[in-house]
């Protein structure tokens, strides 16, 4: 019976030494297997693996098991990705979305989330496509309801404020679906024209606003009633980090 597909790993392409991409035993690949090889000063390539491909070898475009004798099964060449020199950053977006059949191991390194969010409307962190309730615009943040949409909070309630909140990453139409960024410390939204937001500088805390899905950085004004829930912090004066609280206080 056939097993899930493996995403492989290797830090050169060739030389049949542990932790080059031919040392992978032909006997524990299968058809669509992809590798990823972080090559030192070169580049990153894409490889998958083609059990009916009898091609010969030609680095980096097709590269064969070091024990695949006179079977069929070569690594072919999908892409490649940037330099991968030491200390470098790579781009590989473009890989597409893959799952993990295993651990992923960093090695003692560590993956960089870029915050400073280089153009207006652009957004980074974890995600899930939403159903809102009403229109939402970019930068709104929006309250899950009984009914499974999403609708503006209001911290003028209770029932407004609580529970899960996402950030609109565009504009949703009413009863239409979009991306809505859930709140994290590696969740982070930039508008550089929002109206959603009331700011003053750089670092201060936003709070759930008493208008309709906005943020406001001050609640000195609220009353009876109110809520007073975090929902992020400014990074600069156009990013926020979209981090809510879990808890709130209800004035009373």
């Amino acid at each position: 019976m056939a097993r899930d597909t493996y995403i492989w790993g290797a830090i050169r392409l060739l030389g049949g030494a542990e932790g080059d991409l031919d040392k992978h035993a032909y006997a524990d690949l299968q058809d669509k297997d992809l590798c990823i090889t972080a090559v030192q000063g070169d580049k990153i390539y894409h490889h998958i693996f083609d059990a009916s491909s009898s091609a010969a070898e030609s680095s980096p475009d097709v590269i064969a098991p070091d024990d695949v004798g006179a079977n069929n099964g070569r690594w072919l060449l999908v892409a490649m990705y940037g330099a991968a020199a030491s200390g470098a950053n790579t781009d590989i977006t473009s890989l597409g979305a893959h799952s993990l059949t295993g651990t992923l191991s960093l090695n003692e390194k560590t993956i960089l989330i870029d915050t400073i969010l280089a153009s207006d409307g652009t957004w980074t962190g974890p995600t899930e496509t939403i159903t809102a309730g009403e229109e939402l615009t970019i930068g709104e943040v929006a309250y899950l309801k009984s009914d499974g949409k999403y609708w503006h909070t209001d911290a003028d309630a209770e029932a407004t404020s609580k529970g899960k909140l996402i950030m609109a990453t565009a504009t949703i139409s009413a009863d239409g679906t979009g991306v809505g960024l859930l709140p994290s410390d590696i969740s982070f939204l930039r508008n550089d024209a929002t109206t959603a937001w009331t700011v003053t500088t750089l670092g201060e805390t936003q709070y759930l606003s008493t208008t309709a899905g906005a943020l406001t950085n001050d609640v000195s004004g609220y009353t009876t009633g109110d809520c007073v829930r975090i929902a992020g912090y400014m990074k600069t004066t156009t990013i926020i980090n979209f981090n809510v609280g879990k808890d709130w206080l209800e004035l009373v």
